[in-house]
C-alpha cells in the first residue's frame, strides 16, 4: 500500500456508542509539480489545527502544513536532514496548542517548540545525543503540551519526562531510568503521550497497553487493552482522547480500537481480513489512524 495520508472517515456517534457511519473522505501525498512538494516518505504523525493539517514527513525530515478542505499544501519546513532551528532528523509526533507547535525530532534527540503561525524556533528540550541524564532524551517520540506543563515520550528511555514551557526545566518524571520493565509505573517503549482533564494517557508499546494517570500526583488509574472486553492490544504506537471516547492505534493487530473511559473497549476499525475499512499496514497505522480521529465530530484536537 502506498505510503500515503488517508483521511479515512467521519464518524457519526448515535446511540449505544456505536460508530455507524464511515465514510471516506480523500487523501493527499505531496504529489505536485517539480516547484511544489515531493511525494511523502513515511508520513508519521497528524495534526489538524483548524484549517490546517500538520504532517510530520519522517524520510523527508520536514514538517509539512497542508489546507484541511483543498488539501493543499501550504509550507513545509526542513527538507533535509539536519540540526538546524529549521532542520529535523526523522521527526515523528506532532501536536499543536494554541500558541506553539511541537515537533519530536526523533533521530537529534530533542522536542523542538515553534512559535504560531511563523513557525519560528521558540526553544528545544533534550540533548543532541542519547543520555541518561534527567533531562536529556532518547529518541523522543511525541510532546503535548497542558496547563504549562509538556509532556514529553521519552521513547527509548522508557519514560515521560514532564517540562515546565515557561522556565524550560524539568519537573518530573513517570517511569524508570533502569531500561524497560513491567509495572503500574514502568514501561518498555513509550510511543506516545496524552494528557487532558481526564488524566495522562501513556502508550507502552512493548507491554501492549496504554496506562492511565492522574494529573494530580500521577496514581495509576488502570490499563487499557489488556484482556477486558477480550481485547488485547499489540504494540500500540499512537492515542487520541475525545471525551468518553479513547482511541488507540494498534498497529500490531493492524487496527483502531475505541475504548469507553471504564477500559471496555466498544468499538474495532481494521484487523487482519476485516473489508469494513481499508487494509492497514502497522508502519502506517498510527498515522493513518490519527487522522481520521481528528475528523470525528468529537474531535481529538
Amino acid at each position: 500500500m502506498k505510503r500515503a495520508l488517508l483521511l479515512l472517515a467521519i464518524f457519526s456517534l448515535f446511540s449505544g456508542f456505536i460508530f455507524a457511519t464511515f465514510t471516506y473522505v480523500g487523501q493527499f501525498n505531496g504529489i505536485g509539480s517539480a516547484t511544489e512538494y515531493k511525494i511523502m516518505r513515511q508520513p508519521s504523525d497528524v495534526w489538524v489545527d483548524g484549517s490546517t493539517i500538520y504532517v510530520t514527513d519522517s524520510k523527508n525530515h520536514e514538517l509539512r502544513l497542508i489546507d484541511k478542505v483543498s488539501f493543499a499544501n501550504l509550507r513545509r519546513l526542513g527538507g533535509a536532514r539536519g540540526d538546524g532551528a529549521n532542520t529535523f532528523d526523522s521527526p515523528n509526533g506532532v501536536s499543536v496548542s494554541a500558541t506553539s507547535v511541537y515537533v519530536a525530532d526523533t533521530q537529534n534527540n530533542k522536542i523542538k517548540v515553534l512559535t504560531k503561525p511563523d513557525l519560528s524556533i521558540d526553544f528545544q528540550l533534550g540533548v543532541t545525543s542519547t543520555s541518561q541524564s534527567v533531562q536529556g532524551l532518547a529518541s523522543p517520540s511525541a510532546a503535548m503540551e497542558y496547563k504549562g506543563l509538556i509532556y514529553v515520550a521519552d521513547t527509548n528511555e522508557d519514560r515521560v519526562n514532564i517540562f515546565n514551557k515557561s522556565t524550560k526545566l524539568h519537573e518530573s518524571m513517570l517511569g524508570t531510568a533502569t531500561g524497560p520493565s513491567f509495572g503500574d509505573y514502568s514501561f518498555n517503549v513509550v510511543s506516545d503521550v496524552w494528557v487532558d482533564d481526564s488524566g495522562l494517557y501513556v502508550v507502552d508499546q512493548y507491554n501492549n497497553r496504554v496506562q492511565k494517570y492522574s494529573l494530580s500526583n500521577f496514581t495509576y488509574m488502570g490499563t487499557f487493552g489488556s484482556g477486558y472486553g477480550g481485547i488485547n492490544l499489540y504494540a500500540p504506537t499512537g492515542i487520541c482522547v475525545s471525551g468518553d471516547y479513547v482511541f488507540v492505534t494498534d498497529t500490531g493487530n493492524n487496527r483502531l480500537v475505541v475504548f469507553q473511559q471504564d477500559f471496555k473497549p466498544i468499538e474495532v476499525f481494521g484487523g487482519q481480513g476485516n473489508a469494513t475499512i481499508f487494509s492497514i499496514h502497522p508502519g502506517e497505522f498510527s498515522m493513518t489512524a490519527r487522522a481520521s480521529m481528528l475528523q470525528t465530530q468529537t474531535t481529538c484536537a
